[in-house]
């Protein structure tokens, strides 16, 4: 049986955002003891300097607070992308959490609730941070297409465009495209074209008027 480690949030810095001394003292001592380095604040004016002074890996904003809503630094976008935004609302504020999740918070957490909820939810949140950043980094590595259609040839581009969305939606078993043009119009520059962006592992059949041949990547 694997044992829970120690420190779960180990190495994460974590800004706490509520008015409420009592429960900010236990917000800040709870994760502290499960690792983390925290910073507190009671008012969206102080958590928004903490924001630009520091990098946080998580946020914990209550929604009301005495000069606004907790949402407001979501709305004006204080925290950088690599920081997780998890709400606090009071029983009977969901509303509030879920216009926060449109905003962009992770998750939301309803007062009151037990430590294991905070850790559980935390965790939760690093997970989706995690898978957020796998996509990023596979959309970042994505090969960049190495032809350039001019202006003279946007009406061409756009039905390529189309041809190469239709294709990504089939998937495999591409249907054969038909490349018509006379001599030295640059049909096999298109079907290289189509090469590069087609799904790996497809296969499509290029018909050049009157020559045939079949390719994959």
């Amino acid at each position: 049986m694997t044992s829970m480690p120690l420190e779960p949030l180990a190495g994460l810095n974590i800004l706490i955002l509520d008015d409420e001394p009592l429960l900010r003292r236990f917000l800040a001592a709870t994760l502290e003891r499960l690792g983390a380095d925290v910073t507190a604040a009671d008012t969206i004016r102080s958590a928004r300097q903490l924001a630009q002074e520091f990098r946080f890996d998580f946020a914990l904003l209550d929604v009301n607070l005495p000069d606004g809503l907790g949402t407001d630094l979501l709305k004006e976008r204080v925290f950088g992308a690599d920081t997780g935004v998890v709400v606090m609302t009071a029983e009977g504020g969901v509303s509030g959490a879920v216009e926060a999740i449109k905003l962009g918070a992770l998750d939301y957490l309803t007062k009151p609730f037990e430590p294991e909820s905070l850790t559980l939810t935390l965790n939760r949140a690093r997970k989706t941070r995690a898978a957020e950043r796998i996509e990023q980094h596979k959309r970042s590595d994505a090969p960049e297409p190495h032809f350039f259609f001019g202006t003279a040839l946007a009406g061409l581009q756009g039905q390529l465009d189309k041809i190469l969305a239709a294709d990504r939606r089939l998937g495999t078993e591409l249907p054969p495209v038909l490349i018509q043009g006379e001599t030295g119009t640059g049909k096999t520059t298109i079907c290289r074209c189509f090469l590069e962006q087609i799904p790996s592992g497809c296969q499509v059949a290029f018909i050049f008027n009157p020559k045939h041949f079949s390719a994959g990547r």
